[in-house]
Protein backbone atom coordinates (compact mmCIF):
# COMPACT_ATOMS: atom_id res chain seq x y z
CA UNK A 1 0.00 0.00 0.00
CA UNK A 2 1.46 3.43 -0.95
CA UNK A 3 1.95 6.05 2.03
CA UNK A 4 1.25 9.93 1.42
CA UNK A 5 1.94 12.52 4.20
CA UNK A 6 -0.51 15.66 4.27
CA UNK A 7 2.12 18.62 6.01
CA UNK A 8 0.52 20.66 8.54
CA UNK A 9 2.01 22.88 11.41
CA UNK A 10 1.76 21.67 14.92
CA UNK A 11 -1.69 22.97 16.00
CA UNK A 12 -0.70 22.63 19.86
CA UNK A 13 1.56 26.00 18.93
CA UNK A 14 -0.12 28.00 15.99
CA UNK A 15 -3.27 29.82 16.28
CA UNK A 16 -4.17 29.41 12.91
CA UNK A 17 -6.96 26.31 12.31
CA UNK A 18 -5.74 23.30 10.23
CA UNK A 19 -7.55 22.83 7.31
CA UNK A 20 -10.89 20.69 7.74
CA UNK A 21 -10.89 19.34 4.48
CA UNK A 22 -7.86 17.17 5.33
CA UNK A 23 -9.90 14.61 6.64
CA UNK A 24 -12.10 14.10 3.41
CA UNK A 25 -9.12 13.56 1.17
CA UNK A 26 -7.54 11.09 3.08
CA UNK A 27 -10.87 9.11 3.27
CA UNK A 28 -11.20 9.07 -0.11
CA UNK A 29 -7.25 8.06 -0.39
CA UNK A 30 -7.62 5.08 1.27
CA UNK A 31 -10.71 4.10 -0.34
CA UNK A 32 -8.85 3.43 -3.03
CA UNK A 33 -6.16 1.52 -0.51
CA UNK A 34 -3.69 4.21 -0.28
CA UNK A 35 -2.82 5.33 3.24
CA UNK A 36 -2.76 9.25 4.14
CA UNK A 37 -1.56 10.48 7.57
CA UNK A 38 -1.27 13.84 8.64
CA UNK A 39 2.20 15.07 9.80
CA UNK A 40 3.91 18.24 11.56
CA UNK A 41 6.68 19.37 9.29
CA UNK A 42 8.81 19.92 12.14
CA UNK A 43 8.54 16.98 14.15
CA UNK A 44 11.92 15.79 14.52
CA UNK A 45 10.62 11.78 14.93
CA UNK A 46 8.84 11.53 11.80
CA UNK A 47 10.21 9.15 9.35
CA UNK A 48 9.44 11.22 5.74
CA UNK A 49 11.29 8.17 4.35
CA UNK A 50 8.35 5.82 4.48
CA UNK A 51 6.17 7.62 2.34
CA UNK A 52 5.89 7.96 -1.32
CA UNK A 53 4.66 10.97 -1.16
CA UNK A 54 4.62 14.24 0.75
CA UNK A 55 2.39 16.95 0.08
CA UNK A 56 2.74 20.45 1.63
CA UNK A 57 -0.82 21.50 3.23
CA UNK A 58 -1.42 23.77 6.39
CA UNK A 59 2.57 24.73 7.10
CA UNK A 60 1.35 27.83 8.31
CA UNK A 61 3.85 29.01 10.39
CA UNK A 62 6.74 29.18 8.29
CA UNK A 63 7.56 32.94 8.26
CA UNK A 64 8.19 32.56 11.61
CA UNK A 65 10.38 29.42 11.68
CA UNK A 66 11.81 30.01 7.87
CA UNK A 67 15.27 28.81 8.16
CA UNK A 68 14.09 25.64 9.83
CA UNK A 69 11.50 25.25 7.21
CA UNK A 70 13.68 25.74 4.65
CA UNK A 71 16.54 23.44 6.27
CA UNK A 72 13.52 20.91 6.22
CA UNK A 73 12.43 21.39 2.82
CA UNK A 74 16.69 20.79 1.89
CA UNK A 75 16.71 17.45 3.56
CA UNK A 76 13.86 15.57 1.64
CA UNK A 77 15.24 17.04 -1.44
CA UNK A 78 18.86 15.61 -0.38
CA UNK A 79 16.83 12.50 0.53
CA UNK A 80 15.65 12.88 -3.22
CA UNK A 81 11.73 12.02 -1.58
CA UNK A 82 8.55 12.97 -3.90
CA UNK A 83 7.28 16.02 -2.54
CA UNK A 84 4.83 18.54 -3.95
CA UNK A 85 4.59 21.03 -4.57
CA UNK A 86 8.60 20.69 -5.78
CA UNK A 87 11.33 21.91 -3.44
CA UNK A 88 12.54 24.47 -5.51
CA UNK A 89 9.25 25.83 -6.72
CA UNK A 90 8.73 26.34 -3.01
CA UNK A 91 11.13 28.04 -2.58
CA UNK A 92 10.48 30.13 -5.39
CA UNK A 93 7.34 31.20 -3.89
CA UNK A 94 8.36 31.51 -1.10
CA UNK A 95 9.82 35.28 -1.50
CA UNK A 96 7.16 37.55 -3.23
CA UNK A 97 9.84 39.02 -5.35
CA UNK A 98 8.26 35.71 -7.71
CA UNK A 99 6.24 38.77 -8.83
CA UNK A 100 8.86 40.28 -11.33
CA UNK A 101 9.73 36.80 -12.58
CA UNK A 102 5.66 36.84 -13.38
CA UNK A 103 6.04 40.31 -14.83
CA UNK A 104 9.07 40.02 -16.72
CA UNK A 105 7.18 37.11 -18.67
CA UNK A 106 4.08 39.23 -19.23
CA UNK A 107 1.32 38.73 -17.03
CA UNK A 108 0.80 41.73 -14.85
CA UNK A 109 1.18 42.71 -11.46
CA UNK A 110 0.45 45.88 -9.61
CA UNK A 111 2.85 48.44 -9.29
CA UNK A 112 5.25 47.02 -6.71
CA UNK A 113 8.78 48.18 -5.22
CA UNK A 114 11.02 45.55 -3.70
CA UNK A 115 12.74 46.47 -0.53
CA UNK A 116 16.25 43.98 0.71
CA UNK A 117 17.07 43.55 4.23
CA UNK A 118 19.44 46.50 5.28
CA UNK A 119 18.48 48.91 2.00
CA UNK A 120 17.60 52.61 2.84
CA UNK A 121 13.52 53.25 2.56
CA UNK A 122 11.60 56.05 2.45
CA UNK A 123 8.01 55.38 2.02
CA UNK A 124 7.39 59.52 1.44
CA UNK A 125 9.79 59.17 -1.24
CA UNK A 126 8.54 56.16 -2.50
CA UNK A 127 5.15 57.15 -2.94
CA UNK A 128 5.64 60.65 -4.19
CA UNK A 129 8.12 58.98 -7.12
CA UNK A 130 5.23 56.47 -8.12
CA UNK A 131 2.44 59.16 -7.40
CA UNK A 132 0.57 57.01 -5.31
CA UNK A 133 -2.26 58.43 -2.93
CA UNK A 134 -2.26 55.13 -0.77
CA UNK A 135 0.06 52.18 -0.21
CA UNK A 136 0.24 48.92 1.56
CA UNK A 137 3.69 47.64 2.49
CA UNK A 138 4.40 43.78 3.62
CA UNK A 139 6.44 41.12 4.54
CA UNK A 140 8.30 39.59 1.05
CA UNK A 141 7.96 36.29 2.97
CA UNK A 142 5.08 36.14 4.92
CA UNK A 143 1.48 34.29 4.83
CA UNK A 144 -2.00 35.99 4.19
CA UNK A 145 -2.16 39.56 5.47
CA UNK A 146 0.33 38.79 8.47
CA UNK A 147 2.14 42.37 9.10
CA UNK A 148 0.76 44.18 6.50
CA UNK A 149 0.78 48.29 6.87
CA UNK A 150 -1.34 50.49 5.06
CA UNK A 151 -0.68 53.79 4.09
CA UNK A 152 -3.12 56.31 3.95
CA UNK A 153 -1.74 59.31 1.76
CA UNK A 154 1.76 60.94 1.77
CA UNK A 155 1.22 63.20 5.35
CA UNK A 156 0.62 59.49 6.62
CA UNK A 157 3.73 58.01 4.98
CA UNK A 158 5.93 61.02 7.06
CA UNK A 159 4.17 60.49 10.27
CA UNK A 160 4.46 56.37 10.13
CA UNK A 161 8.37 56.22 8.64
CA UNK A 162 9.60 55.43 11.98
CA UNK A 163 6.70 53.07 12.62
CA UNK A 164 7.59 51.71 9.24
CA UNK A 165 11.26 51.20 9.60
CA UNK A 166 10.77 49.14 12.71
CA UNK A 167 8.51 46.90 11.97
CA UNK A 168 10.28 45.98 8.42
CA UNK A 169 14.00 46.87 9.44
CA UNK A 170 16.28 43.47 8.92
CA UNK A 171 13.57 41.75 6.82
CA UNK A 172 13.17 41.71 2.92
CA UNK A 173 10.01 43.44 2.39
CA UNK A 174 7.88 45.25 -0.68
CA UNK A 175 5.81 48.28 -1.49
CA UNK A 176 3.22 48.16 -3.34
CA UNK A 177 0.41 50.21 -4.82
CA UNK A 178 -2.99 50.28 -2.96
CA UNK A 179 -5.53 48.76 -4.70
CA UNK A 180 -9.04 49.87 -4.48
CA UNK A 181 -10.24 47.37 -6.54
CA UNK A 182 -9.95 44.59 -4.10
CA UNK A 183 -12.59 46.38 -1.67
CA UNK A 184 -14.58 48.17 -4.12
CA UNK A 185 -15.09 44.82 -6.55
CA UNK A 186 -13.22 42.35 -5.07
CA UNK A 187 -10.71 39.60 -5.77
CA UNK A 188 -10.82 35.98 -7.45
CA UNK A 189 -9.22 33.49 -6.06
CA UNK A 190 -8.92 30.54 -8.90
CA UNK A 191 -7.90 27.15 -7.49
CA UNK A 192 -5.61 24.54 -10.36
CA UNK A 193 -5.33 20.65 -9.55
CA UNK A 194 -2.61 18.84 -12.11
CA UNK A 195 -2.69 22.20 -13.84
CA UNK A 196 -6.18 22.11 -15.14
CA UNK A 197 -9.06 25.06 -13.61
CA UNK A 198 -11.39 23.36 -10.50
CA UNK A 199 -13.50 26.23 -8.91
CA UNK A 200 -12.92 29.65 -7.83
CA UNK A 201 -14.14 32.17 -5.40
CA UNK A 202 -15.03 35.67 -4.84
CA UNK A 203 -13.51 37.38 -1.55
CA UNK A 204 -15.29 41.26 -0.98
CA UNK A 205 -15.00 42.78 2.23
CA UNK A 206 -16.65 46.54 3.47
CA UNK A 207 -13.45 47.30 4.69
CA UNK A 208 -10.08 47.82 3.94
CA UNK A 209 -8.64 47.52 7.78
CA UNK A 210 -10.62 43.91 7.91
CA UNK A 211 -8.99 42.88 4.42
CA UNK A 212 -5.47 44.09 5.31
CA UNK A 213 -5.62 42.76 8.82
CA UNK A 214 -5.87 39.83 8.31
CA UNK A 215 -9.84 39.12 9.33
CA UNK A 216 -12.48 37.29 8.11
CA UNK A 217 -14.24 38.79 5.05
CA UNK A 218 -16.74 37.25 2.90
CA UNK A 219 -16.12 34.85 0.08
CA UNK A 220 -18.53 32.96 -2.23
CA UNK A 221 -18.09 30.45 -5.19
CA UNK A 222 -18.55 31.64 -8.46
CA UNK A 223 -17.68 30.74 -12.17
CA UNK A 224 -15.28 33.31 -13.01
CA UNK A 225 -15.62 35.69 -16.37
CA UNK A 226 -13.55 34.91 -19.00
CA UNK A 227 -10.76 37.58 -18.86
CA UNK A 228 -10.34 36.17 -15.43
CA UNK A 229 -9.97 32.66 -16.61
CA UNK A 230 -7.97 33.56 -19.64
CA UNK A 231 -5.33 35.64 -16.92
CA UNK A 232 -5.43 32.22 -15.18
CA UNK A 233 -4.63 30.59 -17.67
CA UNK A 234 -2.01 32.57 -18.66
CA UNK A 235 -0.72 31.95 -15.58
CA UNK A 236 -0.37 28.26 -15.50
CA UNK A 237 1.17 28.51 -18.91
CA UNK A 238 4.12 30.00 -16.87
CA UNK A 239 4.23 27.26 -14.52
CA UNK A 240 3.56 24.30 -16.64
CA UNK A 241 7.29 23.21 -16.49
CA UNK A 242 7.13 23.86 -12.56
CA UNK A 243 4.57 21.04 -12.24
CA UNK A 244 2.45 22.25 -9.16
CA UNK A 245 -0.10 19.78 -8.46
CA UNK A 246 -2.01 22.57 -6.36
CA UNK A 247 -2.13 26.33 -7.05
CA UNK A 248 -4.24 29.13 -6.02
CA UNK A 249 -3.68 31.88 -8.32
CA UNK A 250 -5.48 35.88 -6.74
CA UNK A 251 -6.37 38.17 -9.29
CA UNK A 252 -7.67 41.28 -9.24
CA UNK A 253 -9.63 43.14 -12.48
CA UNK A 254 -8.83 46.74 -12.24
CA UNK A 255 -10.77 49.86 -13.25
CA UNK A 256 -9.33 50.33 -16.18
CA UNK A 257 -9.72 46.66 -16.68
CA UNK A 258 -6.17 45.42 -16.76
CA UNK A 259 -6.66 41.87 -14.25
CA UNK A 260 -3.51 42.00 -12.54
CA UNK A 261 -2.52 38.97 -9.96
CA UNK A 262 -2.14 39.74 -6.41
CA UNK A 263 -0.66 36.16 -5.35
CA UNK A 264 0.46 33.53 -6.43
CA UNK A 265 0.16 30.28 -3.76
CA UNK A 266 2.18 27.28 -4.65
CA UNK A 267 3.05 26.62 -0.66
CA UNK A 268 0.46 26.12 1.45
CA UNK A 269 -2.52 27.71 0.03
CA UNK A 270 -6.39 27.62 1.72
CA UNK A 271 -7.86 25.79 -1.80
CA UNK A 272 -11.34 26.46 -0.52
CA UNK A 273 -12.23 23.07 -1.40
CA UNK A 274 -15.97 23.15 0.76
CA UNK A 275 -16.77 25.51 -2.14
CA UNK A 276 -17.21 23.02 -4.83
CA UNK A 277 -18.36 19.51 -3.67
CA UNK A 278 -16.44 17.85 -6.78
CA UNK A 279 -13.25 19.66 -5.44
CA UNK A 280 -11.84 17.15 -3.03
CA UNK A 281 -12.97 13.83 -5.55
CA UNK A 282 -10.86 16.36 -8.15
CA UNK A 283 -7.78 17.16 -5.78
CA UNK A 284 -7.74 13.46 -4.48
CA UNK A 285 -7.32 11.91 -8.17
CA UNK A 286 -4.58 14.16 -8.99
CA UNK A 287 -2.81 12.86 -5.81
CA UNK A 288 -3.73 9.48 -7.29
CA UNK A 289 -2.50 10.70 -10.51
CA UNK A 290 0.86 11.76 -9.27
CA UNK A 291 1.27 8.27 -7.09
CA UNK A 292 1.06 6.06 -10.49
CA UNK A 293 4.62 8.30 -11.93
CA UNK A 294 6.39 8.02 -8.17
Amino acid sequence: MKQVALVIHDPKKVVFKLDPNDDLIISLLENQEVYAKQEIWSNPNVNWNQYDLIIVRSTWDYPENLQEFKKWLGKLKSDKLNVVNPVDVMLWNMDKRYLLDLQESGIPIPETVMVSEGEEFNIFQIMKSASWDKCIIKPRVGCGSTDVVVINGLQDAIQRQEESKGLFTGINFIVQEYIEEIVTAGEWSLCYFGGKFSHAIMAKTNSENILYRGQPFKHESRHPPSNILKAGAKIMKYLAEKEPLYCRVDLVERAYHDVQIIELELIEPNLFLSSNPEAHGIFAQEILNKLEKV
